[in-house]
């Protein structure tokens, strides 16, 4: 592995693929626990604060992502265990698709002082 994360820095076309995939991900994840039963839901949560000062943004826009990037690091390895084509060694084959998304947002309030 050559990077910790596929990030394509200029291609547009491929940017657009990545949204297209985890905005349609997200919203059948929402999908399903709308209509299941709560002992079948997905995995779905958020952590957001509505009163952190401009100042820290950076800060915490950084510290966010160490955090992030380590848990899917973590993550990753538990999927890849199970994954038929990363472990050849599993028996079984899978042709089932499962992830886990993080993403960082941030509304800037412009007339903060």
């Amino acid at each position: 592995m050559v990077e910790r994360a596929y990030v394509p820095a200029n291609d547009a076309a491929e940017k657009y693929k990545i949204l297209g995939t985890d905005v349609s991900d997200l919203i059948q994840t929402i999908d399903h626990n709308i209509m299941s039963e709560p002992s079948t839901a997905f995995f779905q949560r958020k952590v957001s604060y509505n009163a952190i000062p401009k100042a820290s943004l950076p800060h915490l826009k950084e510290e966010l992502a160490l955090h992030a990037q380590s848990s899917l690091e973590n993550l990753n390895e538990l999927l890849a265990s199970h994954d038929s084509d990363a472990n050849t060694e599993l028996e079984a084959k899978g042709e089932n698709r499962i992830g886990v998304g993080i993403y960082y947002f941030e509304e800037i309030k412009e007339d903060e002082s």
